[in-house]
């Protein structure tokens, strides 16, 4: 049996320069189930590219962690 769910979990994380580990609370099933966005200190939106910007453990039914190659700024946010 298949549940649809019309519910976008969030979590957004405001950077400090040094943490590049963000777990995320929700199960997903893969990677390319997560939208990754910068915001910058200017409010601008940038969609982040996998293995460009971040890598993605976990999934498949479970829990999981973003991790960002460069660690967000101080004062900017990232949301998955």
């Amino acid at each position: 049996m298949t549940v649809s769910s019309t519910i976008n979990p969030l979590i957004r994380s405001i950077g400090n320069g040094v943490t590049t580990v963000f777990p995320t609370t929700f199960i997903f099933d893969s990677a390319s189930d997560l939208v990754v966005v910068l915001t910058d200190t200017n409010g601008v939106d940038t969609t982040q590219t996998i293995t460009t910007h971040y890598t993605v453990t976990g999934g498949a039914g479970s829990t999981g962690t973003v991790t960002m190659l460069t660690a967000p700024a101080t004062g900017q946010y990232l949301t998955i």
